[in-house]
């Protein structure tokens, strides 16, 4: 099945999907929708109706592309973050050439979150190089731990697992950096975030429904 008339993606546990490429998502003023629910999203980042804070199962599949390099420590082309890492239930680090002192940490992507109350990564890593599109997942079970994909190879062994996020009030909504504002070193495509973690097969298959678009 296709949502809105878009590639065969899996659709079971879908909570989330976003697409620049779809007329469907972008409503007048260019806003982004969320092909899911119908809701439209605005401003310079996207946030969702706070969603998921105790999380057991995840699966985001985010096509993006790295489209400049930075002195800053990083951006964040996907995060649930609200201005502390205690209130962080997941972000995907585009790490950066800090002050000019790490050019080795260019290009490094990695997700983190809060974990079973404590703050730290939750996959292995992959650099991406300049103007580089890629398909970046995350293969999230509590009982698991965390699987990184990036396009259609599996990056590293499993993190540990616990469940992901906090609970209780203040904690934000699902956000991404580069959607469709401007931004210096990311460009994300679409996104399509699911409340279960998705099989190895399934994930090949939102791989080889949609890397056409990007000459894969």
């Amino acid at each position: 099945m296709a949502i809105s008339g878009g590639p065969d993606i899996v659709e079971d546990g879908l909570v989330l999907y976003l697409d620049t490429a779809d007329p469907n998502s972008l409503p007048p003023g260019q806003s982004i929708k969320d092909l899911v629910t119908g809701t439209a999203f605005s401003g310079g980042s996207y946030s969702s109706a706070d969603w998921a804070n105790n999380i057991i199962e995840i699966t985001i599949c985010l096509w993006w592309k790295k489209v400049g390099n930075s002195t800053g420590y990083s951006t964040w082309p996907i995060h649930k973050f609200n201005g502390a890492t205690s209130r962080a239930s997941f972000l995907l680090y585009h790490f950066h050439n800090y002050n000019s002192t790490n050019p080795n940490s260019e290009g490094v992507m990695r997700w983190y979150a809060n974990r079973a109350g404590a703050w730290g990564s939750i996959s292995s890593s992959y650099t991406a190089t300049l103007n580089e599109t890629a398909f970046t997942v995350l293969q999230y079970n509590a009982s698991t731990g965390g699987q990184m994909w990036k396009n259609n190879n599996k990056i590293g062994s499993r993190s540990s697992g616990g469940n992901l996020g906090i609970t209780g009030s203040g904690y934000g909504g699902i956000s991404f950096t580069g959607l469709t504002e401007s931004n210096s070193t990311t460009k994300v495509f679409s996104a399509s975030l699911y409340d279960r973690e998705l099989t190895d097969d399934e994930i090949l298959q939102n791989y080889n429904a949609t890397k056409g678009r990007y000459g894969l």
